[in-house]
């Protein structure tokens, strides 16, 4: 039953990615479909070196919950980072119409 507890508390970390994981997932298509997928390189070097950072100092912290807290964070940095650049493409589209 302790070993129960303990996956439980993890999984209640990781349940706080599902929303930012949902929408970067819509927000890829996007940019896939603009086709202005050099984005998604800066996004996925953002999210290894936020992802080893926030590991290393979340472990520390909170022990093992913090690999899952990380991935959560991880999921929401890269979730604004790529709302953001569709959303200056979208502007930059509709200036141009």
């Amino acid at each position: 039953s302790k070993d129960t507890y303990i996956v439980a508390n993890i999984q209640s970390f990781f349940v706080w990615q599902v929303p930012f994981y949902i929408g970067g997932m819509v927000l890829t298509k996007i940019i896939s479909s603009l086709r202005i997928n050099q984005i998604l390189i800066w996004v996925s070097g953002f999210n290894l070196i936020f992802k080893i950072i926030m590991n290393f100092w979340l472990i520390q912290w909170i022990g093992v919950n913090g690999i899952a807290l990380s991935t959560s964070l991880m999921y929401l940095g890269s979730f604004i980072l790529v709302y953001y650049f569709v959303r200056i493409h979208f502007l930059k589209l509709m200036k141009e119409y």
